[in-house]
């Protein structure tokens, strides 16, 4: 298998410290010939440029030319990641002050629960995911609609929250994203399942109910229990064969918490039906982040097929399965078939097939 390239080993070299404490590069064996600007738009892309200046910074040194060279990238996120928990507070509030039961998932809540106070900088997000309690969806669309968003899914956002209220098992769509009137903000995403069933038979009841306080921007908040979280985020990121790093970071910095219990949670993840696809994940993690460069060897078909798709696309690795443009009848059959292989032990090899003429029904 090729190697990584320069840019991609150092930021799971900055990962690995971040989370881990340990420096496996040292200063004057740091890569020769990386280009800084590349490196920077890189690890923005990736979302770890905080992980990566932190890490440049104690092995570098704060005066070195590459830790120089991603500050304004890293000034310009901070801004960002200021405007952006301002815009997660509004929201929140709103949603407290009208009682609607909810949690934030991935992005923010992730940073909060996996990442600590200490380095709460360190991930960047570009929306605001929610999953809200069914029955409470439509008044969490009439609050986002006060608050200037407007759904980009459809024309009328209300109407189908009135049927999610009622009947949001028969509908084979996650949620809706709504876009606020100053472009600027980041779409903020409303769900009524964090996944497809077939592929995570996990409700948003079962999610409600286990929820915990955190204290995310200036409000206190919802995010699910550690477990429900880790598990939602390793197959969110498992589907797309992790195609950027901040959601393989997620787990591995969730790792190394004092709440992470393997144990607990790949028995969850039994429960599911998704064990394999979570213990998977977790290797994956262990590979990239806790491996020195010369040993960061792939072992598992996944693991193989994830790590080629980083040495193919020289770290620029799209999603597994576009979400733009025209399909091509291989590409409908090839996310199909990734479905089926992928699916909760609790589902049928049917359901993802069965899924895909309903979701073209709601479309028409």
């Amino acid at each position: 298998m090729s190697a990584l390239s320069n840019e991609v080993g150092l930021m799971c070299d900055a990962v690995g410290f971040c989370a881990g404490g340990h420096v496996t590069h040292e200063t004057h064996s740091l890569p020769k010939g990386m280009v800084t600007q590349r490196l920077g738009r890189l690890a923005n892309w990736h979302g770890v440029l905080g992980c990566v200046a932190h890490y440049l910074n104690e092995s570098c040194g704060p005066k070195s030319k590459l830790a120089i060279g991603v500050k304004p990238i890293l000034y310009r996120k901070a801004i960002e990641r200021a405007l952006y928990l301002k815009q997660l507070d509004s929201v929140t509030e709103s949603f407290n002050a009208m009682q609607i039961d909810y949690v934030i998932f991935k992005g923010a809540a992730a940073t909060a629960q996996f990442y600590g106070h200490s380095f709460d900088c360190l991930r960047s997000s570009a929306d605001i995911d929610f999953l809200v309690k069914p029955s409470h969806f439509l008044r969490a669309v009439q609050t986002l609609c006060q608050l200037g968003y407007r759904s980009i899914d459809c024309d009328n956002a209300e109407k189908v929250a009135h049927f999610v209220t009622h009947s949001a098992d028969k509908l084979c769509k996650r949620g809706l994203v709504f876009r606020h009137k100053d472009d600027q903000l980041a779409n903020v995403d409303i769900h009524w399942r964090v996944a497809n069933t077939f592929s995570l038979p996990l409700d948003a009841d079962a999610i409600l109910e286990s929820r915990q306080a955190k204290k995310i921007g200036q409000n206190d908040c919802y995010v699910p229990s550690f477990s429900h979280h880790f598990i939602a985020s390793a197959i969110h990121g498992y589907l797309d064969y992790f195609f950027q790093l901040k959601h393989l970071a997620d787990l591995y910095f969730a790792m190394h918490c004092t709440d992470y219990n393997q144990q607990s949670i790949l028995a969850i993840a039994e429960d599911l039906g998704v064990r394999n696809q979570v213990f998977e994940s977790m290797s994956f993690a262990h590979v990239m982040f806790s491996t020195s460069s010369a040993n960061r060897n792939a072992v598992s078909a996944f693991e193989k097929k994830a790590m080629n798709r980083y040495v193919s696309f020289n770290g620029w690795v799209p999603r597994y399965h576009n979400v733009d443009g025209e399909w091509s009848l291989m590409n409908k059959l090839s996310y199909i078939f990734k479905q089926i292989n992928t699916r909760s032990k609790k589902a049928s090899w049917s359901d993802p097939i069965r899924n895909r003429f309903l979701v073209k029904f709601e479309q028409l």
